[in-house]
């Protein structure tokens, strides 16, 4: 009856805490940024990496789009970016006018919001990637905070406890029944 008692207990905390590594990165992103001409001087390719700010890790999955603002206020239609590989996003993107672009990538779950500079009139703007293929140069980074998930680590934890303490009980229950 001990052993049964314990094994009760010993199985749903592995099970909680085998979830804990997916509650780890966090809610918060970080984005790296690059642009890369193309034979047309009015569209760019932009490409976003994007990772969670707490680990570095990739983060596949999420939903990004990039937006912008050309050299007279004009707007740019925001348009998804899809997926080319671990935490990388792509977009070819049509400006509707020439001059100086900010482009603005967003990303959610996890949030991040990058900004990169790029020029119809030269590919000096541009950067590059590195020997291995990934981004190489930082966009000027913000990260947004999103408090959706903040509440999943303290409930497990929580939970855990819950549980733990309930198993306790059990056990000495178990115990005082033998004794008595």
């Amino acid at each position: 009856m001990r052993r049964l008692s314990v094994l009760s207990l010993a199985v749903p905390v592995v099970l909680l805490l085998s979830a804990a590594p997916a509650v780890a990165h966090g809610s918060d992103g970080e984005l790296l940024l690059e642009t890369r001409p193309t034979n047309d001087p009015a569209t760019v390719e932009i490409r976003a990496r994007l990772t969670y700010a707490n680990d570095d890790e990739p983060a596949p999955g999420a939903s990004v789009t990039v937006d912008g603002t050309g050299p007279k206020g004009e707007s740019l239609a925001t348009q998804a970016m899809t997926a080319a590989g671990a935490g990388i996003y792509a977009a070819t993107v049509q400006l509707p006018a020439s001059g100086t672009w900010m482009l603005r990538v967003t990303a959610t779950l996890p949030s991040a919001v990058g900004e990169i500079e790029y020029s119809t009139a030269a590919s000096a703007t541009t950067t590059t990637t590195d020997a291995t293929g990934t981004i190489a140069a930082p966009a000027t980074n913000s990260t947004a905070h999103d408090d959706s998930n903040d509440w999943l680590l303290p409930a497990t934890l929580g939970a855990v406890i819950v549980i733990l303490a309930g198993g306790g009980i059990v056990i000495l229950r178990n115990r005082a029944r033998q004794r008595g």
